[in-house]
């Protein structure tokens, strides 16, 4: 269940899912509600929502593919063309995550180094900038991590930082479809489309890491008089 409020002065949002829960009506109830289920915790004054039943535990999957940090990109790729994927983490031998590498990631590499997959490493292509969560976190405390990092998968890490399985924005968005129509819910449609909207927002700073390793051209001899 979610819990909304906006102050004492504003009405209760708890369980709200239409305009006559909140005791307004017309056009401004229903645009009111539709922008209470959109807003993103902690904006204006709402309160901060909290999933009390699920946790990522129960949605994550354990059985997680992937590569060690001595792999190249293009069996990276390869176990991602397999396994139907669009991101898999670097993992060292300890179990600890190392980084994160998306098919994207293997593109720009390609691209940016002029070399065959199979001499590019994965860690010249994974970024080390990882945004986890907890096993125990909530599903509210997972989207979040998404927005911040504008991400669509998560690794899940233990106490130890090792990796115990990946969440990712569609298994949000699966359960969200499962509890379409149930007063209780552990994750809305609506959050799940406003955590996609903030994952597409365009990036801010540098377009990427990459960058393209152009030969450097020999400057045409000086056509000045000698004097």
């Amino acid at each position: 269940m979610f819990a909304w409020s906006i102050g004492p002065e504003g009405p209760d949002l708890e369980d709200a899912t239409s305009a006559s829960d909140v005791g307004l009506a017309g056009v401004e109830g229903r645009v009111f509600v539709e922008w209470v289920l959109l807003m993103r915790p902690g904006e204006l004054g709402l309160a901060r929502r909290e999933a009390v039943n699920m946790k990522i535990a129960d949605i994550m999957k354990r059985d997680v593919e992937i590569c060690g940090p001595d792999d190249n990109v293009a069996t990276a790729a390869s176990r991602m063309w397999d396994g139907d994927l669009g991101c898999i983490p670097v993992v060292a031998e300890n179990g600890q995550v190392m980084g994160m590498v998306t098919d994207r990631d293997i593109c720009m590499a390609a691209l940016t180094r002029g070399r065959p997959l199979q001499e590019i490493p994965v860690t010249a292509a994974m970024s080390k900038e990882i945004f986890s969560c907890p096993p125990d976190a909530t599903l509210i405390e997972a989207e979040e991590i998404m927005r911040a990092g504008q991400v669509r998968r998560l690794p899940v890490i233990d106490s130890d930082s090792c990796l115990v399985g990946i969440v990712s924005l569609g298994d949000l968005a699966h359960l969200a479809g499962h509890q379409i129509g149930r007063k209780n819910r552990d994750v809305s449609a609506q959050e799940v489309v406003a955590t996609l909207a903030a994952v597409c927002e365009p990036r801010r700073g540098p377009v990427g890491r990459f960058q393209i390793q152009r030969p450097k051209r020999a400057r045409p001899p000086s056509t000045s008089a000698e004097h």
